[in-house]
């Protein structure tokens, strides 16, 4: 009997001591006392290194996960990482999902220093123990980890040069979760399918890269968020100049003219770049296909769209786009039209501070002055 009552006094001091030293730690870590809070985290590894009951193995591991964010603050990487590992191997076989949670996180985070560190090899020996240990486990937020591990070793393949094993990498992740409907896989699936497309651009495969494309804009036509919608444009982009760079130019004006249709009303910075690539790499087409009249509409239209812009790259696509369409005007002897054209650069499109437009002032200059001393 006073065993039992023993233990019981000891089970009660437990209770109150590990969480109050556990919000000392963090109270100090807030306070910016990194390394104070970092002593009361050794202190309570230490007391909670050899527990056996669920809730004091909980705090357990947050106690090693906070002592690694702290080591992170400190920038002291090969601590964190071998806190980490302490994680890993007395929490890794137990069955519980909150600390499976914790194991997983470690694990990434471990890798993620690894890959910051160029041990590429290292780095991709973690996201594999991380892929085999949850693969099976159906719990979202781990299946999520599992699908950021294999982008991230894909990438790494990727930095590594070794295209073929990033690609079969990226094979896996979408064999996994292509058709997974978490919108935070549903990105990763996004980005794997535009880094497939990447790695058989480097290649030179045509055939292989444009299906690449292809798999992307099937799986994400009819999507809505804006993230998506900005690497539809994107693709299509890449799709249209693969086809361009291969001679199928049809084909690939076709795709831009697409891509002008869905996303002129768009009027974020971002598609706008996207845009103004569209009705210029359009119009570069026509102009190969010596289909003039349909090459001055596509600038009217491009001209009309972006004039009053402030951003200087799309102040010069507007430029360009003027004097390329003044130049066609006169080939028909449209002279009056063509002036307009070059007033338009000189007038609406202000150089002061934009030092490359001056360059596109001073020819549309020239050119209007000869036309005028004609």
């Amino acid at each position: 009997m006073p065993d039992k009552a023993a233990s019981t006094g000891k089970d009660s001091l437990l209770e109150a001591l590990i969480p109050a030293l556990f919000n000392k730690a963090l109270s100090l870590s807030k306070a910016g006392r990194t390394e104070e809070a970092l002593v009361v985290y050794a202190d309570l590894d230490d007391r909670l290194k050899d527990a056996t009951e669920p809730q004091w193995q909980l705090y357990g591991a947050m106690t090693l996960a906070n002592q690694a964010s702290c080591f992170r603050i400190l920038q002291n990487p090969q601590a964190e990482i071998a806190t980490h590992d302490r994680l890993i191997e007395r929490f890794g076989n137990l069955p519980d999902t909150e600390l499976q949670i914790y194991v997983g996180k470690s694990l990434f985070d471990k890798a993620v220093l690894l890959s910051n560190a160029e041990k590429y090899q290292d780095a991709i020996d973690s996201y594999d123990a991380l892929i085999q240990h949850f693969s099976e486990n159906p719990l979202p937020l781990l299946q999520s980890g599992v699908a950021k591990a294999l982008f991230n070793k894909a990438s790494l393949f990727s930095k590594m040069n070794e295209t073929e094993k990033s690609i079969a990498c990226c094979d896996d992740l979408l064999t996994r979760f292509a058709d997974n409907k978490d919108p935070n896989i549903e990105k990763i699936v996004a980005n794997t399918l535009l880094n497939k497309a990447g790695c058989i651009e480097k290649l030179g495969q045509h055939d292989r890269m444009i299906a690449a494309y292809d798999r992307f804009l099937n799986r994400f036509s009819d999507s809505k968020e804006a993230d998506i919608q900005l690497c539809l444009a994107l693709v299509s982009i890449k799709k249209a100049e693969a086809f361009k760079n291969n001679d199928q130019l049809e084909e690939a004006f076709s795709i831009y003219e697409s891509l002008i249709h869905r996303f002129e009303k768009d009027e974020s910075d971002e598609m706008a770049f996207q845009l103004a690539k569209a009705y210029i790499n359009a119009a570069d087409i026509l102009c190969r296909l010596q289909r003039r009249a349909d090459e001055n509409n596509l600038y009217t239209a491009f001209i009309t769209r972006f004039l009053s812009t402030k951003e200087p790259s799309l102040q010069i696509a507007v430029a360009t786009a003027l004097i390329k369409k003044a130049t066609n005007l006169v080939a028909k002897g449209q002279v009056k039209e063509a002036i307009d054209c070059y007033d338009l650069v000189l007038n609406s499109l202000d150089d002061s501070e934009n030092q490359e437009l001056k360059k596109y002032h001073i020819l549309a200059e020239k050119e209007k002055n000869s036309l005028e001393t004609v």
